[in-house]
């Protein structure tokens, strides 16, 4: 019997099926790749767009010129991490300098209400990392890492720059044009001293395994940030899950296993950024 593969074929008329060999079907897939948009690259410009006519940060012109070669002609899109976005044209590409000018501003991008804050004790090595770009990607606001009496991992300063870039870069791929804002180390009492703040319009929830399934009517109507706190992964100390109970903290679980600390916060996350997508229906 002869292989059979299937190709569809991107145009605005038919879907093809195509049965023979393997040399066919790397015929048809190499005719479906150009037929297939290409994604446009995308570079931060957190200056905006004020001018029609500007230079891309040093950063930014090395990639556009020394990784991706750029050339003159070519069409970009910017974005400026506050929702605004817009495409571009190359006018001089140089060694370390690449100049642009507008030619189409986007619609600003809105951040969803409510606002997410997800404070979490930073797990080990690149897991963090992982963390904040999944983060990222979900439509989170903030990203607070977390100190607990049982937080292992403090991030320094440097650290803190190389997520922020990982940031940026999640917001590249994913078409964000909202950036996530990583904040300093935070102590949990002074995360606790928020919630409720201001007017009431600040909810917040504890991941513990203990505590009631987080459903998504669990978010009140009106809810203008929401606060969700992850422990580590030796887990929360009994005087914190107190703490937070009596700061007004509701105690929730989202699994019935026992989750590392990045797999239980993006789990948080997503169920967050799912009931805010329902709740804007």
């Amino acid at each position: 019997m002869l292989p059979i593969s299937v190709a569809v074929w991107h145009n605005t008329e038919s879907i093809g099926l195509l049965c023979g060999s393997p040399a066919s079907f790397r015929f048809a897939r190499r005719q479906l790749e150009t037929r297939l948009p290409v994604p446009m690259d995308r570079f931060f410009h957190p200056a905006g767009f004020v001018r029609p006519d500007f230079s891309l940060e040093e950063s930014e012109s090395h990639h556009a010129a020394r990784v991706l070669r750029k050339q003159a002609g070519d069409t970009i899109e910017l974005f400026d991490g506050r929702g605004r976005s817009a495409l571009a044209e190359i006018t001089l590409v140089k060694k370390d300098r690449v100049d642009v000018r507008i030619v189409q501003r986007g619609e600003i991008q809105q951040s969803p209400q409510p606002e997410i804050h997800l404070a979490v004790a930073p797990p080990k090595g690149d897991r963090f990392r992982w963390l904040v770009e999944k983060a990222t990607e979900l439509g989170v606001d903030q990203l607070i890492p977390l100190l607990t009496e049982r937080t292992v991992v403090e991030p320094g300063s440097g650290k803190l720059d190389k997520l922020q870039a990982a940031v940026v870069a999640a917001c590249k791929q994913s078409g964000r044009n909202l950036v996530m804002q990583v904040s300093e180390n935070t102590q949990l009492a002074r995360c606790l001293a928020e919630v409720g703040a201001p007017q009431g319009r600040r909810v917040a929830f504890i991941g513990d395994p203990q505590g009631e399934m987080f459903q998504p009517n669990m978010l009140p109507v009106g809810t203008g940030e929401v606060l969700l706190l992850i422990g580590p992964e030796g887990g929360w100390s009994e005087a914190e899950l107190e703490a937070a109970t009596r700061a007004g903290a509701r105690r929730v679980r989202f699994a019935d296993q026992i989750l590392r600390t990045e797999t239980a916060a993006i789990q948080l996350a997503g169920l967050c950024v799912w009931a805010r997508s329902l709740a804007a229906t």
